[in-house]
């Protein structure tokens, strides 16, 4: 960006994003990984969101909720990522509980697959 955008002010800019970056991980230890997926997922569902707009399929409204559900999914877990910790031990309290979300995830990622071949 160039100086329009913000002045003078770039190299400060940048030194308090570089001390953010790293005081971070000293002051907020709480499960940042789970914070890095969680911004990752909102990356990758920008992409997504752009590739299925202005198409007529009604098929693309299962992206489209799926993606929505991850997006609410990664704002929770962002904000609160002790929450995750939580989820995790929860889910793997009885196998029972692992086996049906880990099928209702592959049975997700199978629906998707099968409608991206109908559009």
């Amino acid at each position: 960006m160039g100086e329009a955008d913000f002045g003078d002010y770039k190299l400060i800019i940048g030194f308090v994003a570089l001390a953010t970056a790293l005081l971070s991980f000293v002051f907020v230890p709480d499960f940042l990984a789970v914070r890095g997926l969680a911004m990752l997922i909102l990356l990758w569902s920008r992409e997504v969101l752009d590739s299925a707009f202005l198409h007529s399929s009604v098929n693309r409204l299962v992206l489209v909720t799926i993606v929505y559900f991850l997006i609410i999914a990664s704002i929770y877990f962002g904000a609160w990522p002790y929450k995750m910790r939580g989820l995790i031990d929860w889910l793997f309290q009885q196998t029972t509980r692992i086996k049906i979300f880990g099928f209702s995830a592959a049975l997700s990622g199978i629906l998707i697959t099968l409608l991206s071949f109908t559009y």
